[in-house]
């Protein structure tokens, strides 16, 4: 009985242990919203969003903003150095997304604008 009851609470110990637990969750602010709308804004600009697709875009920069405010949480006490160096393979894999989700979004013609004015 003892033997069934330890290897319970060993298997119960080490499930809890090896769970993945953020260290982070983001939190939307303000600032955040304000820097989607102004993304969406610069997006709309060169393409003219329809009242549709403007949530839309906004949400896609949204995601952006919250892998930014991760990602500063996980670089805490790197060097300016290192941080410079990880966020540009980070930036251009943002890139990649917005650019993936853009093209869910926007209309061919859209599309083509966009990448001429974001060049």
């Amino acid at each position: 009985m003892a033997r069934t009851f330890l290897t319970a609470l060993f298997v119960t110990v080490a499930l809890a242990a090896s769970a993945q637990h953020p260290d982070y969750v983001a939190v939307d602010t303000e600032e955040m919203t304000a820097n989607a709308v102004k993304h969406m804004e610069l997006v709309d600009r060169s393409v003219k969003l329809t009242t549709d697709q403007k949530p839309q875009v906004q949400a896609v920069y949204m995601q952006i903003e919250r892998q930014v405010k991760a990602l500063e949480f996980r670089m805490q006490g790197l060097s300016k150095e290192d941080v410079e160096a990880d966020m540009r393979g980070q930036y251009q894999i943002m890139d990649e997304f917005v650019d993936r989700e853009l093209h869910k979004i926007l209309t061919p013609d859209q599309l083509t604008r966009w990448h001429a004015d974001s060049k």
